[in-house]
């Protein structure tokens, strides 16, 4: 039988999803501040995590790169980045780096397949020599369950397109924008387009990330009590699942069709 699906939120883009001994981490951030803001409660213990199968980075922000964070983690964990994202963390870490395009599954372990897909965002990060902006989302085959992780996008037609190739048992999509859309085009999704990503995608379930552990995301705490209501109105609102910043936990045991 196949086992159930784990996911927990340790914080801001930061997930931890397993299946039985499958294990993948998200866009790790472990630490206790960003940008000098303190976090809001603490983050599960690095010293308890897992064996894990791998490591996903959507882009290379301080939010969702922390490189103190590899501290709690071995160098044989492979980890996946955007195009040309390697170059900064070889300068940082030991582990495997593997860069990889859009659309272009692998494999770091058996029973675990990723897949890069496109997102909405920009992911500068300047490195002395250094400057890029290449950014990914990503879809995480553990077993027969898959999860898309869409790291810090905004709202786009890349949800359909990914909907339209993937069952996606469960999204992890971001939400805490307080700008229209139109405006700040690159930022986290609010509310309403949090829900109408997750209807784009025939999301079996949804997780919002990227609120509730800086300051940084303070304006997520409300947009999620309004994403809970709209999801709701959706006819999507059972499927819409809220955890605790810090080790909110979720688990399912279904599979995909």
């Amino acid at each position: 039988m196949q086992a159930p699906l784990l996911a927990t939120y340790l914080g801001h883009a930061t997930v931890l999803l397993q299946c039985g001994e499958l294990a993948v981490l998200t866009d790790p951030h472990l630490g206790q501040r960003l940008y000098g803001m303190p976090r809001r409660g603490r983050p599960l213990d690095a010293g308890t995590l897992p064996p894990l199968s791998a490591i996903v980075v959507s882009h290379t922000h301080l939010d969702h790169l922390d490189i103190p964070s590899f501290k709690f983690i071995p160098s044989t964990v492979p980890v996946i980045v955007p195009p040309k994202a390697g170059p900064v963390l070889y300068r940082f870490i030991n582990n495997p780096i593997v860069e990889l395009a859009h659309w272009v599954p692998h494999m770091p372990t058996a029973d675990v397949t990723i897949t890069p897909v496109p997102v909405r965002h920009y992911g500068g990060r300047y490195v002395p020599g250094l400057r890029f902006r290449q950014v990914s989302g990503y879809v995480i085959q553990l077993g027969s369950h898959t999860i898309y992780f869409a790291g810090d996008s905004s709202y786009g037609t890349h949800f359909r397109e990914v909907g339209n190739v993937y069952p996606i048992d469960l999204a992890l999509l971001p939400v805490g924008s307080f700008v229209p859309h139109w405006l700040a085009p690159s930022k986290p999704m609010n509310a309403m387009e949090c829900v109408q990503a997750a209807i784009d995608l025939k999301a079996k379930h949804t997780l919002p990330i990227h609120w509730g552990s800086f300051g940084l995301s303070r304006w997520g705490d409300a947009q999620v009590t309004r994403l809970q209501s709209l999801a709701a109105s959706r006819g999507i609102g059972e499927t819409v699942h809220v955890l605790e910043p810090g080790g909110g936990r979720w688990s399912w045991s279904g599979h995909s069709a």
